[in-house]
């Protein structure tokens, strides 16, 4: 009986493909053409199909065939007919919907021939700016440990004006990619929602100007502009896709499903080379921007261009950074009130660095103030006062060229690897290997990522001591946030604060004392010695025990130290004061080296004391 009720289904669906072939006046060799079409790479990425033959975006809408979603040559007679039918409402019109398939198939077959009239799109010309678009950008924004899924940085897609245009860079679109996350939403079902596929996501539009300021003045992240060569015709194509893209749902996961994995499958469609793959358990923007780099097309390299576009923050620190030590003490006397804009000592210094003083003071009350609380924030009245008082001086550049070398395409691979030898005083020697899926530590924070912090998730040690290999430490999740405070100024005071959550070996010396940690501490960072050194102090607490009991609680004093010696050698010292419930008091201190090889090894050191004293090599390779 199923087998009957199989064979006329499938009798149906295939009258029915024939009849709307039928529909189509085609010829059989133009049917076999369609049939060839049907199964090319371009349109099952269209379509949005992954390897299982089956598309990832989970809208209904999407498809015109009820089939259309796992059959590619049903959903291409579907959209060819859809392309025929009259026009009531143009945008609401299958050649305006689905402007990619349009704009592919109109190059593979004669429309003409088909009878397919074109159809006057009037929203997608607003969006594309089709006739004047010159290029595509692919912007990264740095991590910002603000939200969860923004930890390992973001991509966005900006569709370029030509520079003769009246169109400005901050006008263009710019393409995004997110979770659909309600308001409010509680950040622990936020988590838990994104790991496990909880929410559906889309791409959206909007001027890039919302995305920059959001960005780079709110969230204080840096933003990379890398421009991509891509020719016309490809071009045009990418934008198309983006459009019909607009509302389609797919299942969000934040690892592996997230904006760097669907930005790099958005521009596979137009470059033939690699950028995402099925089987990777994570994807991180940077390594969509490392790839990127490494790409040639038509012959050059893919990047035409890298701009740079500092966050308010950072042009703050630059710009404090090329003044005098009498240069900065006038801004923090002016700041603080003790002198003024119209003090003879300003007066008294060069024109060029009385511009660089008020150009700070600009940066800065642009840094600490609340713009929509008018007169309510008197950094408002400050900021009006430096800016009649930049106006008053003649003019003049402050000289200040904004630049990093914090590239993101740069530097190394995301994940590590390494193994290692070590030796303790009361156990005798150990192997260890270390594992991080992603993404860095304060040791190894470069390119893209928060100096002096470390933010990585399922890290983990095992370790063979005797013959008898066991698990050293897991950290499920660990955070360390540091804020350079580099002006020290009011406002530039921010917290700086850790977290770390998994297991570890209670004791150095121990191989079945595996215990629950927690760990967490807010406490304040300064830099110094041109943000070569860092020091931080905390206060916080944490559990580690076997036992479930609260007698694994505790409260803890830390400081640390980080010193950039070289652009190859970076140290890091702690010391920790942990108190118990029972009274109990442990002192933990920690050393650790880590000395550049090449870009994708590295040789680390370390040395740890915890009631019996250890010390370790290893070699790192990132991947």
């Amino acid at each position: 009986m199923t087998i009957k009720i199989l064979a006329l289904l499938l009798i149906t669906v295939s009258a029915q493909v024939w009849a709307n072939t039928a529909d189509l006046n085609l010829p059989s060799n133009q049917q076999t053409h369609l049939q060839a079409l049907s199964g090319t790479k371009v349109w099952r990425q269209l379509l949005g199909f992954d390897t299982n033959n089956v598309s990832v975006i989970t809208s209904k809408t999407f498809f015109l065939a009820p089939s259309g979603n796992k059959d590619a040559y049903t959903e291409l007679i579907e959209t060819l007919i859809a392309f025929k039918r009259s026009v009531d409402i143009p945008d609401q019109h299958a050649q305006c919907r689905f402007r990619g398939r349009y704009l592919w198939l109109s190059r593979q077959l004669d429309f003409n021939a088909l009878a397919i009239t074109p159809v006057v799109c009037p929203e997608y010309a607003s969006f594309s700016a089709q006739q004047q678009a010159s290029s595509i950008s692919i912007i990264f924004a740095t991590g910002y440990l603000g939200n969860p899924a923004s930890y390992y940085g973001h991509l966005l897609l900006k569709i370029n004006s030509p520079l003769d245009s009246k169109t400005t860079s901050l006008e263009n679109t710019a393409v995004n990619f997110g979770a659909n996350v309600p308001p409010n939403e509680n950040m622990l079902i936020y988590i838990s929602k994104g790991l496990f596929g909880g929410y559906d996501s889309s791409f959206t539009h909007q001027q890039y100007y919302y995305h920059s300021h959001n960005y780079g003045e709110s969230e204080l992240r840096d933003l990379w502009e890398y421009e991509l060569a891509v020719a016309p015709d490809a071009l045009a194509l990418l934008i198309a896709h983006m459009w019909e893209l607009m509302g389609a749902d797919y299942t969000y996961y934040f690892f592996n499903r997230n904006c760097a994995y669907r930005m790099g499958e958005l521009l596979e469609l137009i470059i033939d080379k690699p950028l995402v793959a099925a089987w990777r358990p994570w994807e991180t923007p940077q390594a969509i921007m490392q790839r990127l780099g490494d790409i040639s097309y038509n012959g050059k390299p893919l990047v035409k261009q890298i701009r740079y576009h500092p966050s308010r923050q950072s042009k703050l620190y630059q710009r404090y950074q090329h003044l005098s030590n009498q240069e900065r003490k006038m801004v923090h006397e002016i700041v603080s009130g003790k002198a003024s804009l119209d003090s003879k000592q300003l007066a008294s210094i060069d024109q060029s660095r009385q511009h660089a003083v008020v150009d700070t003071l600009l940066d800065y009350y642009q840094f600490v103030r609340d713009e929509k609380a008018g007169e309510k924030d008197p950094d408002n009245e400050r900021y009006r006062k430096a800016l009649i008082k930049r106006y008053q001086l003649p003019p003049g550049e402050s000289q200040v060229l904004f630049t990093s070398n914090n590239r993101p395409h740069l530097g190394r691979k995301p994940s590590y690897l390494s193994v290692g030898v070590g030796s303790s005083d009361a156990a005798g020697e150990h192997m260890d290997v270390h594992l991080r899926p992603a993404y860095y530590d304060a040791l190894d924070a470069g390119y893209g990522h928060i100096k002096n912090g470390a933010l990585s998730m399922a890290e983990f040690t095992l370790r063979a001591r005797a013959g008898k290999w066991f698990i050293k430490d897991l950290s499920a999740l660990k955070i360390e946030s540091i804020s350079r405070n580099y002006t020290a100024l009011p406002g530039d005071r921010k917290a700086s604060w850790y977290l770390d959550v998994g297991a570890q070996q209670s004791e150095l010396d121990c191989t079945e004392c595996l215990s629950t940690k927690a760990r967490a501490g807010y406490g304040y960072a300064t830099s110094l010695w041109r943000e070569k050194l860092m020091l931080a102090a905390f206060a916080g607490g944490g559990f580690l025990g076997q036992n479930l009991n609260s007698d694994g609680l505790y409260l803890s004093a830390t400081a640390s130290i980080h010193l950039h010696l070289s652009p190859v050698f970076v140290l890091q010292l702690s010391a920790e004061q942990q108190h118990f419930r029972d009274s109990l008091s442990v002192d933990v201190y920690k050393a650790a080296a880590r000395f550049t090889l090449t870009e994708q090894t590295d040789l680390r050191m370390y040395f740890a004391q915890k009631n019996v004293e250890e010390i370790g090599l290893s070699l790192g390779f990132y991947w």
